[in-house]
């Protein structure tokens, strides 16, 4: 799963989930960009999210139906910047598993 994955170090990680034969759902809040990256992906295991991860009910309703479609076990991967800072906010990939 990856957060702020229509454009930048989303976008590029993403690519290399798919790559790498992993099933990726792409959560951003843009929904012109998240709808260009999966017509660019065009690939059957991207699954687009259109949501506020600074919301706690996005967040539960995009990993509640990623984990019925996926699997209890996932990568997360948050990314995002902070607008006007110019700094990237990464926290790198780790394993989570959910009961």
């Amino acid at each position: 799963m990856i957060t702020g994955g229509a454009a930048g170090i989303g976008k590029g990680t993403a690519k290399i989930f798919l790559r790498e034969g992993a099933k990726v759902p792409v959560v951003d809040i843009v929904q012109k960009a998240l709808k260009e990256t999966e017509q660019e992906f065009n690939h059957a295991h991207v699954d687009p999210w259109i949501a506020v991860v600074s919301k706690v009910v996005d967040v539960r309703s995009y990993v509640q139906v990623a984990l019925k479609k996926f699997g209890k076990s996932m990568y997360f991967s948050t990314l995002r910047a902070f607008r006007g800072r110019g700094l990237p906010y990464v926290r790198p990939c780790t394993r989570a598993t959910v009961a």
